[in-house]
């Protein structure tokens, strides 16, 4: 099931060069605690990564996680396990040249 269908698409669901979920898909986060109060389950977030910084998107997987946790209660249900993970569509983070100096050859 994937009630953060932009997780699919972070640009769409995540404010730009940020961590913070649009205002839109910040609701998707209380259905899909519903839904996982209903069984117990592992949550796997998926993010699919284009041309991000490897540490903006370790960052953005982190901050959908701890929302999550903060707002799971373990005694009420089960201890939740989250489990992300990171496709890169081509096949690597993206490589930022550093920047030469006049003289470097």
């Amino acid at each position: 099931m994937n009630l953060l269908g932009a997780a699919l698409r972070p640009d769409a669901a995540v404010e730009p060069d940020t961590t913070e979920l649009r205002i839109q898909w910040r609701p998707r986060l209380g259905l899909l605690l519903e839904e996982l109060r209903k069984a117990p389950a592992v949550l796997r977030l998926s993010y699919v990564a284009d041309t991000e910084d490897a540490d903006l998107v370790d960052r953005r997987l982190k901050a959908v996680k701890a929302q999550l946790m903060e707002a799971w209660d373990p005694a009420s249900s089960y201890p939740l396990t989250i489990e992300p993970e990171v496709f890169w569509r081509k096949g690597a983070p993206p490589k930022h040249r550093s920047a030469r100096l006049g003289g470097d050859r």
